[in-house]
């Protein structure tokens, strides 16, 4: 009686994983490409900047020569010398940062979130160097320099999405149509998402990442965008939310 000869199970168990594997990269790279098919921004919301130099990177994870982020008190004498260089009188540095965002809500993803100020860094791509903006820890980051609330301009929120809080976890389920509320010391400004992309990012050209940035430049029209990184065991790409406001600003009592 012939016997069959049976592969060990430690292989088959190796050989079931790699098909797995394999099965689980084309489900991924093929939702990816189904996503940005049906959600191209092309026709919906222009990125702003220059694709040319000058860019501040959104990149997150390089492996690169880098400096180290600012600590608390960093930030803060940062955040004072870019406001006494762009303002100059008590009643405009008043102004911003009584129009500067303070918290978030966007009820579709059950987020209300406290808003601090981002952090930078110096990194270095390719020889070039360009800002890196790192996100606080728990609560959503405001790149400072990006527009006040009711300015003219493109404000720029930042958050983690799998450390320190997951602020943004759910971001990549924000759908057109959606809500987002943000608050000054004394005003309320709504918007109206119009646009989201998840954009590849780990691995890719110093060309696509300078794309990539333009979304975090400023802007002619009045905006806000969001930005953190997917997938949630990852961050080789990133999540861009483009939103604009639909309602005159109302005062705080």
């Amino acid at each position: 009686m012939e016997h069959e000869i049976e592969t060990p199970f430690s292989l088959k168990s190796i050989i079931m994983i790699l098909l797995g594997s394999v099965l689980l990269g084309i489900f991924i790279v093929k939702g990816i490409q189904d996503y940005q098919k049906n959600n191209s921004v092309l026709d919906k919301v222009e990125a702003p900047g220059d694709s040319d130099g000058g860019l501040f990177s959104t990149v997150l994870d390089l492996s690169t020569d880098e400096q180290p982020e600012e600590n608390e008190a960093e930030i803060a004498a940062k955040v004072e010398s870019y406001v006494d260089e762009q303002y100059t009188t008590e009643d405009e540095i008043a102004s911003y940062f009584n129009r500067m965002p303070v918290q978030i809500v966007i009820p579709s993803i059950n987020l209300n979130s406290e808003i601090a100020f981002a952090r930078t860094r110096t990194v270095e791509v390719l020889g070039n160097e360009y800002k890196q903006w790192i996100a606080p820890e728990n609560v959503v980051g405001w790149h400072y320099d990006s527009a006040l609330l009711g300015d003219p301009g493109n404000t720029v929120l930042n958050g983690h999405h799998n450390v320190d809080g997951e602020v943004f976890k759910n971001l990549f389920k924000i759908k057109e149509g959606d809500e987002i509320i943000l608050y000054s010391p004394v005003s309320e400004h709504r918007y109206e998402v119009v646009s989201t992309m998840i954009l590849p990012e780990r691995f890719e050209s110093e060309k696509v990442r300078l794309q990539n940035a333009r979304w975090i430049q400023t802007s002619e029209d009045e905006r806000i965008t969001l930005v953190t990184c997917w997938p949630y065991n990852s961050n080789t790409h990133r999540v861009i939310v483009v939103a604009y406001p639909i309602a005159t600003p109302t005062a705080l009592d």
